[in-house]
């Protein structure tokens, strides 16, 4: 997680003799250990939570595209009709009396 080699391991865990004393060593470290597992928690809910809002985002984007194609498709027939009537109606408007 830290990138920590055994020396730099040691040096800390020497320090911290020192400075929290032998007493208090072992809570302290279960303290430690503790609040690096609810970080661990943590992190690992909010990469599931981004995954679940990837997914749906995808799952969202992929419906709208299925959506702009169909009204496309319905909007080009529709050009089509529209363009048909023009026809008729300029065909008919030609015709002599």
């Amino acid at each position: 997680m830290f990138n920590l080699g055994i020396s730099e391991i040691i040096a800390i865990s020497i320090i911290a003799l020192f400075v929290i004393g032998p007493e208090r060593l072992p809570q302290a470290a279960r303290t430690l250990a503790r609040f690096i597992n609810e970080i661990r928690r943590a992190t690992s809910g909010l990469k599931n939570s981004m995954g679940d809002f990837e997914n749906s985002t995808e799952n969202f984007l992929s419906k709208l595209e299925a959506l702009a194609e169909v009204n496309e498709d319905t909007s080009t027939s529709k050009k089509k009709e529209d363009s048909k009537e023009n026809v008729k109606e300029v065909s008919e408007e030609e015709k002599p009396s």
